[in-house]
């Protein structure tokens, strides 16, 4: 399963980091590509976590999409905060700041994607 977790989030990094980048470089701030890259990756981290990494068909739409929306807008104040924080205080480029931060909140979001977004049982 994590191999599957790996794929399906480097696919959805690359979609979110590759937006990101090009809106950076068209002039948007940081902070605000870093939203669009966001929105561009959801649908990708969504499809491919439910259909292929937790093969959760048995979980409905109507369950999964709320908790895995809840994750992800969680997983995304994380990642802007930090992001933030790194573009004020850390002495590097913009997109390697971005990197970092997309990698570092994707392990937490892989234990509350397993034990609750996907997870039938789960109240």
């Amino acid at each position: 399963m994590i191999h599957r977790f790996l794929v399906i989030g480097m696919l959805a990094m690359a979609v979110h980091f590759i937006l990101a980048t090009l809106s950076m470089f068209a002039g948007i701030s940081p902070l605000l590509a870093n939203f669009f890259g966001f929105l561009a990756a959801v649908p990708v981290s969504y499809r491919g976590h439910r259909d292929w990494t937790f093969r959760a068909k048995r979980t409905p739409h109507s369950v999964a999409v709320p908790r895995f929306l809840a994750l992800a807008l969680s997983a995304f104040a994380a990642n802007e905060i930090l992001y933030a924080a790194m573009l004020a205080h850390a002495p590097l480029p913009e997109t390697l700041s971005l990197a970092l931060v997309l990698g570092g909140v994707a392990f937490g979001t892989f234990i509350l994607c397993r034990l609750w977004a996907f997870h039938p049982r789960t109240p």
